[in-house]
């Protein structure tokens, strides 16, 4: 296997500071672009949901990439709550459109887009100094 190339990436701060990087991988262009994608919360969901059934739900609005229903760490109950990703953003603002506040098994849905992970710092993202 030949060596990876490594390409020099200037930092914002000074110039005159380089570090070197590998080349990025497909995956990681696709993610740093900025892909189609979107994930949706559903909220208020029955214990007997199944992630099947939240899939073929939907299926009928685009294409859907995975679905997990949140679980209880030790019964395996579910949790209420759960995540589904759609390959098209304009699919998944149907869907939001279209689902949220119907009635599923008795209990009425909460569907809303998911926004990028924000980490707001705080005491345990900083490290900590003794004097």
């Amino acid at each position: 296997m030949p060596p990876i190339p490594y390409q020099p990436i200037q930092t914002g701060r000074s110039a005159t500071l380089e570090f070197w990087a590998a080349p990025l991988s497909s995956t990681m262009r696709r993610i740093q672009k900025g892909t189609n994608q979107v994930k949706m919360f559903i909220g208020n969901l029955s214990h007997e949901e199944t992630e099947n059934a939240l899939r073929s739900t939907f299926a009928a609005y685009g294409v859907v990439e995975p679905v997990t229903i949140e679980t209880h760490r030790q019964s395996g109950l579910s949790r209420g709550f759960g995540f589904v990703e759609m390959s098209a953003a304009d699919d998944g603002e149907r869907a939001v459109a279209a689902l949220n506040g119907n009635n599923r098994n008795g209990r009425l849905l909460t569907v809303s887009v998911v926004g990028p992970h924000v980490t707001k710092g705080g005491v345990n993202s900083q490290v900590k100094r003794r004097y």
